[in-house]
């Protein structure tokens, strides 16, 4: 994920997010709040795809309004409301 974001290959990194999301959605994890700060970590990095992909705005506003993810953002990082707002 980290390399197709390198390489600006923006295309191959969104599959490698939405495959990522889907892992994290789906492993049970040791507790809530390691699931918590994976989807933390996961909408960051996220940002770099979305602001370069041409519908990365779609995506990104289609992800941050899962509950799960508003949760997320709620809980540990509302520091990125601004860009769910905007």
């Amino acid at each position: 994920f980290a390399s197709e974001i390198l390489l600006q290959n923006w295309n191959e990194a969104l599959e490698d997010l939405n495959k990522i999301q889907e892992y994290i959605d789906s492993k049970s994890f040791t507790s809530a709040l390691a699931q918590l700060q994976q989807r933390i970590w996961l909408i960051h990095w996220s940002l770099f795809v979305f602001f370069n992909h041409e519908n990365g705005m779609n995506f990104l506003v289609d992800m941050l309004v899962q509950d799960r993810y508003v949760n997320a953002i709620q809980t540990g990082a509302p520091h990125m409301l601004r860009y769910l707002a905007a």
